[in-house]
Order: structure tokens, then C-alpha cells, then sequence
């Protein structure tokens, strides 16, 4: 199974840069400062105001991903842990507010040119301040969430979509994180997760022309799918957007503290849920209790079977990257 990334060229998300989105009292005390600089209280303050204003929204619009362009996986977290229709509502507040803004101060700019003295102009530009400071305070709920919204997008793992992506799967105390840690190149890196507060373990292996990432799940695929929210299970889903591959670990010893029927049924239940998904079945800690198995044996533990598993991931990443470089070409 190919990413979509090497169908159709997506957005990067190691590309998005937002920044701090303002109050509006930051907003509109900064605009205000700056326009109180010009020299008379005309025409050139009311449209350096609205001028500020229309800059600072405008640049809050556009530095959010455009939602899209977003690669499958990054749209569906976006919508789990953010709301895509609660961000494109605010944005769309913004865009109004902009809007608005920009009529008040052609409105005002007319009206104070058509009144007799200064002392007129200055009762104009109290009412134009006075009207953009309402608009403005009216998507203060807008500007907070989109701020909240940026520090959870920037919490989510850039992960590289060009390169194969292995999932490791199973129960907790299986041995999950050992695996990513044996089979990775130098010191795996963890990130928060935003749909729990665990964490997963991205680990880079050197394979091929593009490399593979490993990547170890807790809090997402160790329990019964019933036994799940509907964001968990939106979360386990989004997942079959990002691998290419899915390893899931087995603990014959029951060690784990999960019996092999509960492993096996979450195993069977995975295999449904991921159908399109090429799976690989191994059961570790063979150095505690080893079983007749069709499966692969391994003991992380003793290192046994990672030189056939490194085999196999070589082999797998080759056929994957030919699929990709034909994709490319036709």
C-alpha cells in the first residue's frame, strides 16, 4: 500500500510556522500605537489602523495549514484534536472582521473629509476607532481558540510520509518499544501524542533510498476496539492512512499480563480494521516460553530473530520504493 504523499503531492506539515494569534486588546493596542505615530488625526490614521488590522488577521488566515491540501493523516488529527469545522469557522472570523474593518475605515476616511474642522475630524476618528475596536473584540472567542488550536497543531509528530512507515502493535509490556529501539539507528525520538497523554516512540532505520520510520503506539491499539471512545477509535482509524506496514507483537508467556485469547482477539480485530494494510504476526519472548507457531519467534530480550526481521523490513522497503518510483512515472 502506497501513502498518498507518493500519489499526489500534499502539504508539508514540517512546513506550517503560526504564530502567537494575538488577543484582541494585543491586537488592538498595537494597531492604535502605531497609528497615533501619524502626524494628524485624519485620514492617515483611520487607514493605518484598518491597514494593521487587515495585516495581522491576514497573516493569522494564511499561516494555518490549508485543510484541503493536508494529507489524510494530518486532517483527520487536525479534526480530532482541533475540529476542522470549529478552525474554519474562526478563520472564517477573521476574513469577516477583516472585512468589516476595511468598510468602516472607507466609510469614516470619506465622512472625515467632508467635516469642517479638527476638532470634527477628531470625533470621526473616535467613531472609527471606537467601530473597529467592536469588530475586532467580537471574534475575541475566535482568536483565543486559533491560538489554542496552533499550540495543539504544533504538538502533533511531523513525521516524514516519504518514507516507509512500520507500525508496531500489540498489548502493552509486549515488547513494543524494545523492538523500535533494537531495530532503530541511534536514540529514538519521543513526541507527544495529542490523542493521549502517553507517548509514541518514532525510531529511523537506514533502509533503502528513502529510510523507514518505526513507530510505537501506546494508548492507541492495546485495548478492545468496544472498549474504546469514538475519538480513540477515529484515532486508531487515521492510523491506516500513515502505514505501510503493521507488526503486531505477541507475548505467548502472558508476562504482559494480557491472556493470548484477549492478544489474539485485538490481533484478529486489527487484521479486519486494517485489511488494506500488509500485516506481520511474531511473538516475542521466546527466551521465556517459545510455542509451535507458524509465526515468527523472537526474544528482544536476547536479541534473537532481529537479524530475520532487519532481513524482511530490507526486502519489504525495496518492493515498496519500486512501487513508488513506477507511481512517479506513469
Amino acid at each position: 500500500m502506497l501513502n498518498q504523499l507518493d500519489q499526489t503531492p500534499l502539504f508539508d506539515w514540517r512546513s506550517i510556522q503560526i504564530p502567537t494569534i494575538l488577543t484582541a486588546d494585543e491586537i488592538l493596542d498595537k494597531v492604535f500605537k502605531k497609528a497615533a505615530r501619524k502626524t494628524e488625526p485624519g485620514p492617515t490614521r483611520i487607514q493605518s489602523a484598518s491597514d494593521n488590522i487587515n495585516v495581522t488577521l491576514k497573516k493569522f488566515e494564511l499561516s494555518f495549514p490549508s485543510l484541503n491540501n493536508l494529507h489524510p493523516f494530518y486532517r483527520e488529527l487536525a479534526d480530532l484534536t482541533v475540529g476542522i469545522d470549529k478552525m474554519k469557522k474562526s478563520l472564517g472570523a477573521l476574513k469577516w472582521c477583516r472585512h468589516s474593518v476595511l468598510r468602516v475605515s472607507r466609510e469614516s476616511i470619506e465622512k472625515i473629509r467632508n467635516v469642517p474642522g479638527s476638532k470634527e475630524q477628531i470625533e470621526v476618528l473616535r467613531g472609527s476607532y471606537g467601530r473597529m475596536s467592536s469588530l475586532v473584540h467580537q471574534i475575541s472567542k475566535d482568536l483565543v481558540f486559533l491560538d489554542s488550536a496552533r499550540r495543539t497543531l504544533k504538538a502533533i509528530p511531523s513525521v516524514d510520509l516519504n518514507k516507509t512507515i512500520v507500525v508496531i502493535a500489540g498489548f502493552p509490556n509486549v515488547g513494543k518499544s524494545q523492538l523500535v529501539k533494537i531495530l532503530s539507528t541511534g536514540k529514538p525520538a519521543v513526541a507527544s501524542y495529542p490523542f493521549t497523554t502517553k507517548k509514541i516512540l518514532l525510531g529511523h532505520m537506514e533502509l533503502g533510498r528513502l529510510g523507514m520510520i518505526l513507530i510505537d503506539t501506546p494508548g492507541l491499539l492495546d485495548r478492545p476496539l468496544e472498549k474504546r471512545n469514538p475519538i480513540e477509535k477515529q484515532a486508531i482509524y487515521a492510523m491506516e492512512h500513515l502505514a505501510n506496514l503493521i507488526i503486531f507483537l505477541l507475548d505467548p508467556s502472558e508476562e504482559c499480563g494480557f491472556t493470548m485469547e484477549q492478544q489474539e482477539s485485538l490481533m484478529a480485530e486489527l487484521q479486519q480494521g486494517f485489511s488494506r494494510i500488509p500485516q506481520w504476526i511474531m511473538e516475542n519472548k521466546s527466551d521465556i516460553l517459545e510455542r509451535d507457531s507458524p509465526n515468527l519467534s523472537i526474544s528482544c530480550t536476547e536479541h534473537k530473530g532481529i537479524d530475520t526481521i532487519k532481513e524482511r523490513l530490507v526486502e519489504f522497503v525495496a518492493v515498496r520504493e519500486k512501487e513508488v518510483i513506477r507511481s512517479r512515472l506513469f
